[in-house]
């Protein structure tokens, strides 16, 4: 059937192949090859003895309920279980058993029939409609005996109600009647027949003279043989069917339900996910304003001591170029000629050894910011290879050596010849030449030997000079600085922008990872499929519906 494929296939999409395999294990019992006479009714009304009237069984019978259900089969030698023989009280066990008989009874050979008395174990008021199923599904057609001295109860009505509604045929039996008086052996035939009338496939047996059930065996068989002729068993076991699928679908709705409901609570559970990592990026930047404030600091920092280094190489200068100044004889000259030249190398010794200071003070907070980053971040630096640019080329930073913020091959004094004496009273004026080439305009020493150092004595001149010295040492070395803190805030603001580069790039990698990671994790909690799966069921619904 085209239901029945659905439903294997939903199956094993929704992992519980288990609810098809037991339909089909329940389709397979309805496939019976013969025809199933039902026997029920409440307990002690005497079922056990409505077999042994229609087959002459002579199974022993009880005076209590029977917690056995029996199955009388067709065979050429009677067979009887020795549970069956050996006591007739069958209430002993609170479980129900299942016990087969074999009796050579000709009319159930010719009709290919079995009977089957079933206990009722719960009331029908309360059972699932899978216990009413589980009781009436091997039936074909029914014997439903009823004691005349309860008449019509509820769970009789209950229970014919059922068999009506499934299609199987039934016969109503009354039993007890004659143990009645003549007046309510009338009445209770009546109510039981008004009342009962109402329900579809279900007929009375009529018991004229109200006699006892023994008496009537032939026109028990009678009636029962008509039933049988009459019946069409596929109509009941097709609504049995049906019901088997009908539940088969349930269980897999309830469990496709349950799947998209599951999905959905992923569902939120990744769009929190999602929100709480989106706000930990967020918070992030602050992280990043950390480590720049950080940095700007620790830069700060290395701007002083390159300062403090750099001025402690003044008195050194002086105490040199004063040295020189005691030994020279010519002071005009020494004036002149010798101190710009003695002054530049001086100066030079200067700035290579601050150069290596400042060179190795970046490359520690170099080193310390790809340490946080790392940390802070799980992300490497890659700034270093922009740090120094240099004739349209990039230097890549291994050491101290490779980081070159002053070029000292072009630092130089220049001294320019010229007349303007009146520069003297101002001291030395400094300019740059390039990144960090310094020109020392040195003008007005041409004017000196004119003005002043012809005029005076050599002592005089000479302790004029000395006077001088730390003026010019002072002034050109703030010159110097100048151009340093140039090249170090040039270099800082480079590392700084590219920081700033390198946290814009990586907030939107991690924006695009997270937001990947959610497209990802969305699609596997996905209810797509499942949705799909109950629109399969909703269509197999429809068609058992239909049937």
């Amino acid at each position: 059937m085209e239901h029945n494929e659905i439903i294997k296939q939903l199956s094993e999409k929704l992992s519980i192949p288990e609810v098809y395999d037991k339909l089909v294990e329940q389709l397979k019992r309805l496939d019976r090859p013969n025809t199933c006479i039902g026997l029920l009714g409440q307990g002690n009304t005497g079922k056990t003895s409505m077999i042994n009237i229609l087959t002459e069984a002579n199974i022993p019978v009880s005076l209590l309920p029977s917690q056995t259900n029996i199955r009388v089969d067709f065979g050429e030698i009677a067979i009887l279980p020795a549970t069956l023989m050996n006591t007739g009280d069958f209430s002993i066990s609170s479980e129900i058993r299942e016990e087969t008989v074999t009796i050579p009874c000709e009319w159930l050979g010719s009709h290919n029939a079995i009977i089957y008395e079933k206990q009722i174990i719960q009331s029908p008021e309360t059972a699932s409609v899978n216990d009413m199923i589980s009781l009436l599904a091997d039936f074909d057609i029914c014997i439903y005996i009823l004691d005349a001295q309860a008449a019509l109860t509820r769970t009789d009505a209950i229970l014919l109600e059922h068999l009506s509604n499934a299609g199987i045929p039934v016969l109503a039996v009354i039993g007890k009647i004659e143990l009645l008086t003549e007046t309510d052996r009338v009445d209770v035939d009546q109510f039981v027949r008004k009342n009962v009338s109402k329900l579809k496939n279900v007929t009375v047996f009529i018991n004229n003279g109200y006699r006892p059930l023994i008496e009537c065996k032939e026109d028990i068989l009678i009636a029962l043989k008509n039933l049988i002729v009459k019946s069409d068993v596929r109509e009941p076991r097709d609504i049995f069917a049906n019901l088997y699928a009908a539940n088969a679908v349930a269980q897999l709705y309830e469990k496709c339900e349950a799947m998209i409901a599951e999905c959905k609570t992923k569902q939120n559970e990744v769009e929190k996910l999602f929100a709480e990592k989106l706000q930990h990026l967020n918070n992030a930047s602050l992280s990043w304003l950390e480590v720049e404030t950080q940095l700007k600091e620790r830069n700060s920092e290395t701007n002083t001591k390159v300062r403090t280094c750099f001025l402690e190489k003044k008195d050194e200068i002086v105490r040199r170029l004063t040295h020189d100044a005691e030994l020279t004889a010519d002071v005009k000259t020494f004036w002149e000629k010798d101190i710009p030249f003695r002054l530049e190398e001086y100066m030079k010794n200067a700035v290579q050894s601050v150069n290596q200071v400042a060179n190795k003070e970046v490359l520690t907070n170099i080193n310390w910011l790809q340490s946080e980053l790392l940390k802070r971040f799980h992300c490497r630096l890659s700034i270093t290879s922009t740090l120094i640019r240099e004739g349209g080329k990039t230097h890549f930073i291994s050491s101290t050596d490779d980081l070159v913020l002053s070029d000292t091959g072009k630092l130089r004094i220049i001294t320019r010849i010229g007349a303007a004496a009146t520069v003297v009273t101002a001291g030395v004026m400094l300019a740059t030449s390039g990144i960090a080439g310094i020109v020392m305009a040195t003008s007005m020493l041409a004017g000196v030997g004119s003005e002043i150092f012809i005029h005076k004595k050599t002592n005089e001149s000479r302790e004029m000079v000395k006077q001088y010295l730390p003026t010019l040492v002072e002034r050109m070395q703030s010159k110097v600085l100048e151009d340093f803190s140039l090249r170090l805030t040039e270099a800082h603001s480079n590392i700084i922008s590219q920081l700033n580069l390198l946290q814009v790039e990586w907030s939107s990698d991690e924006r695009k990872r997270i937001e990947q990671e959610k497209s990802i994790a969305s699609f596997n909690c996905s209810a797509t499929k499942w949705v799909e799966c109950r629109d399969s069921i909703n269509q197999v619904a429809s068609l058992l519906i239909k049937h």
